[in-house]
C-alpha cells in the first residue's frame, strides 16, 4: 500500500480533513468522503458506521488501491483488478463487481 493510501485512511478512519495531490478526505458532520481525482470513490456514514465503496467507473490501479487500502482497513476483504474489471471480495469470498457509479456497501 502507498504511503498516500495509508495517510488517507487514516484521515477517513478518524472523520479528519486531509489533501495530498490526487487524494483527498473531507469530513462533514454526518459523512466523510474518499476522493481521488474529485471523484467520490467512498464515504462512511458517521452515525451509523456504514462505508460504501465505487470506481466510479475508473478501473485503474490507482483507484484499485486506494479502495483496496480502505477495504483492507476495516478488514473486509479485498479490492482487485482482472481482465480491466474491477471486483470486491468481501471476507465472506462473495465476489462483486465494482460498477461505474453505484455504491457497493461494505459488510
Amino acid at each position: 500500500m502507498r504511503k498516500i493510501t495509508s495517510d488517507a485512511i487514516e484521515a477517513f478512519d478518524t472523520d479528519k480533513n486531509f489533501r495530498r495531490n490526487n487524494t483527498k478526505v473531507i469530513a462533514r458532520l454526518d459523512v466523510t468522503e474518499l476522493y481521488l481525482y474529485n471523484n467520490l470513490i467512498a464515504y462512511k456514514q458517521v452515525e451509523s458506521g456504514n462505508i460504501y465503496i465505487s470506481s466510479q467507473g475508473y478501473q485503474t490501479r490507482t483507484t484499485s488501491d486506494r479502495l483496496n487500502g480502505l477495504v483492507e482497513y476495516y478488514e473486509y476483504g479485498n479490492v482487485y483488478i482482472h481482465q480491466f474489471t474491477m471486483y470486491y471480495k468481501d471476507s465472506n469470498k462473495i465476489t462483486s463487481v465494482l460498477d461505474n457509479n453505484f455504491f457497493t456497501q461494505l459488510r
